[in-house]
């Protein structure tokens, strides 16, 4: 069975589709696109904490998997490409477990001044290409 969010689904650029169990988000261009956006890549951002939280668990054995012991959690880097990029840089900046980061055409138009004013403190490349810099999103920014 097709959910309502699904079907919304069928229609060109210029939507923000995030759902997940508990939260769901969708914005069309013409409802601020750009802070639809910023939400949802907020979210995934925490997701992200999130993950590093549970892999904390699984580390110190406190949920049973046989990985205890086993991960070196000093070392943890995000890559992403894109909206997932956009979501490595902000989770970078906020994340004091994330040792390093690399962006390929990192996703940032949606994000206020006050998101990026503190840069990143740690080991980063980030990477755009020509394509991505003339892009008409871009050009919202």
């Amino acid at each position: 069975m097709e959910r309502s969010w699904e079907r919304d689904l069928n229609h060109n650029y210029g939507e923000v589709v995030y759902h997940e169990p508990d939260f769901a988000l969708i914005l069309s261009e013409d409802e601020d696109f750009d802070d639809g956006v910023r939400t949802a890549m907020l979210h995934l951002s925490n997701d992200i904490s999130r993950t590093i939280d549970s892999l904390e668990y699984l580390n110190d054995g406190k949920i049973d998997s046989g990985l205890q012991g086993m991960l070196d959690l000093s070392r943890i880097g995000l890559i992403g490409h894109s909206g997932g990029a956009g979501v490595a840089v902000h989770n970078a900046m906020v994340e004091p477990r994330v040792k390093a980061m690399f962006a390929f055409d990192p996703a940032l138009f949606s994000y206020r001044t006050e998101d990026l004013k503190d840069g990143l403190s740690i080991p980063s490349l980030i990477i755009r290409t020509e394509e991505w810099l003339t892009q008409k999103i871009l050009q919202r920014a």
